[in-house]
């Protein structure tokens, strides 16, 4: 479970004991309070398909601490379909 949440750039709660939800559940609100999405334009514009990694940081604020997925896999132009 821990690597997929780390692949998708997310934790993982663990809930020892039903106890444990609300203040997870407490957590996990507050967490997502504070979700940004971005966007941007790849550097190599060609859909050639492939993996393409990406790196995402707060320029100047090194100690804010930044959750994203390690990157894509970018779909051929070619064989891609339009996604709803």
């Amino acid at each position: 479970m821990a690597d997929l949440a780390a692949a998708g750039g997310g934790p993982v709660y663990d809930a020892e004991q039903i106890g444990d939800m609300t203040r997870l559940a407490t957590r996990i609100a507050d967490e997502l309070r504070h979700v940004y999405v971005i966007s941007y334009y790849p550097t190599n514009p060609l859909s050639n398909g492939g993996y393409r990694s990406i790196r995402v940081s707060v320029k100047g604020r090194d100690e804010i601490a930044v959750r994203h997925r390690r990157g894509y896999n970018a779909r051929d132009a070619r064989s891609a379909r339009p996604t709803i």
